[in-house]
């Protein structure tokens, strides 16, 4: 696995443990990050893990998925 997707679990167990969504730091940004990583066309493993973990954050977090960019 790649780098990009441990930093993707630490952040969705980082949304989980804490109230990040009450402060909401640079979530603009970060919508756009995942959205980027979403959009990819690369069919790696470790990029369709990156997608799935993506994915796995917006199902528990939807408001997360349905922020402005």
């Amino acid at each position: 696995p790649g780098a990009r997707g441990e930093y993707l679990s630490l952040m969705h167990a980082i949304v989980r443990s804490t109230d990040y969504l009450q402060h909401a730091h640079r979530q603009t940004d970060l919508h756009g990050i995942l959205q980027r990583i979403l959009s990819e066309e690369e069919a790696e493993p470790h990029c369709q893990m990156d997608k799935i973990i993506i994915r796995e954050i917006y199902k528990e977090f939807p408001q997360m998925a349905s922020q402005a960019s």
